[in-house]
């Protein structure tokens, strides 16, 4: 028996086989949320627990509990998120609770969901993407003089956060400047 046999099969089995992957996936998308209806999540301290001891937990908030605490002080954080976490807000903005202690009330997640429109624009820029490195955790890392995988050793007092907002300020700045006149929110 000749190979020219194979020819048909892969002529037809090639299309069919599409076909079957094409029907999968729409299946699959039916079932699914729309990508609208998903928030994205920026960062989830449940991602990080496993790597510190359970007695210094608290330092899983810190990193980004410091991103939320400036989000929070710029007034990028959305409506439902205040009047949700009303109480944790007040406490933040008398200085009795830290950015990180606040990042713990809200379950350790920043979503964007959680911020204004003009807060999720500045942190998919700022945070990237799947392409793209996080570039406010190589800030972080420069700013305490940190290698990777040692970010959880920051305390996460009013002094470091100051300290990171500066960055965030600037960050900010050059954000909103490449936004054009146009596009810049406030």
């Amino acid at each position: 028996m000749e190979w020219y046999w194979c020819i048909p099969v892969v002529l037809i089995g090639i299309p069919v086989l599409w076909a079957a992957v094409a029907f999968l996936i729409a299946l699959v998308d039916r079932f699914r949320e729309p990508a609208a209806a998903r928030p994205r999540i920026f960062d989830k301290v449940s991602r990080y627990l496993g790597m510190v001891p359970e007695d210094k937990s608290h330092y899983a908030y810190v990193t980004y509990g410091f991103l939320l605490a400036w989000l929070v002080e710029r007034g990028l954080v959305s409506n439902d998120l205040r009047e949700e976490y009303r109480r944790e807000l007040e406490a933040f903005s008398m200085r009795a609770m830290t950015g990180p202690q606040l990042y713990k009330r809200v379950a350790g997640v920043l979503a964007d969901d959680m911020v204004s429109q003009e807060g999720a624009e500045f942190l998919r820029s700022y945070l990237g993407g799947w392409f793209r490195a996080d570039r406010y955790l190589k800030d972080y890392l420069k700013l305490f003089d940190l290698t990777a995988g040692n970010e959880l050793t920051v305390e996460g007092n009013w002094e470091n956060y100051e300290r990171v907002k500066v960055v965030l300020h600037g960050r900010f700045r050059e954000w909103q400047a490449a936004q054009g006149p146009s596009q810049s929110h406030s």
